[in-house]
């Protein structure tokens, strides 16, 4: 940890913002097992302290209820990561059950930013914002993975090319690969929420 200060402080000193963001992406990936267990923690002791605010005897019958609404919501953001209120939340498994297996609850998780819940009926809302975004990340994400992989096959075009060119050419096909990769992830929840659309639009809420 010493030396990966020290390297930290050369970097800052002189200037040099590569040497920073490796080191520091370097000491992020080396403790992501410290830094998801910490805020596991931090989600036992919240529901800990929930638990017995239950049983203490100053708190009112109505607070009681919220506690324990509370807790469901906490459990549940802990095993699928969602965090939604109680109505909303049941409104969303509902429609899940219903689907009957013909849409998995990643489809549901993903169109989380797209849902509506009025009138106790779940609908779904893409945007024109989130329309012309998935647009946008669809056509450039495919297009860089297209570049990437040229430029991944120019090495074997060429019966002249030393490992100095070769290296950096990989470097920029692998950085607009994996960018073209991010750009198409970021269009799943429009996929996902379409897809929750057509089945929502299919089944009774009421």
């Amino acid at each position: 940890m010493d030396k990966v200060l020290s390297s930290l402080i050369e970097g800052v000193t002189s200037g040099n913002i590569l040497v920073i963001a490796v080191i520091v992406a370097v000491a992020i990936i080396f403790n992501l097992e410290k830094i998801f267990g910490f805020v596991d923690a931090r989600k036992k002791v919240k529901i800990q302290l929930i638990e017995e605010s239950l049983t203490n005897s100053h708190v009112s019958e109505k607070t009681k209820e919220h506690l324990e609404n509370l807790i469901e919501t906490e459990y549940f953001k802990s095993a699928t990561g969602i965090y939604l209120e109680k109505e909303v939340r049941e409104a969303l498994i509902k429609a899940h059950l219903q689907t009957n297996g013909e849409l998995k609850f990643k489809h549901f998780k993903r169109s989380i930013p797209y849902l509506k819940y009025k009138n106790s009926v779940l609908s779904v809302n893409i945007g024109i914002m989130s329309k012309l975004a998935f647009l946008y990340n669809s056509v450039f994400g495919f297009l860089s993975i297209i570049t990437g992989l040229v430029f991944f096959m120019l090495p074997a075009l060429s019966d002249d090319m030393s490992m100095t060119k070769i290296i950096p050419i990989y470097g920029v096909a692998l950085f607009l690969s994996c960018f073209g990769g991010l750009m198409l992830i970021q269009s799943f929840p429009v996929i996902s929420a379409r897809r929750v659309r057509a089945l929502l639009e299919k089944i009774d809420q009421k």
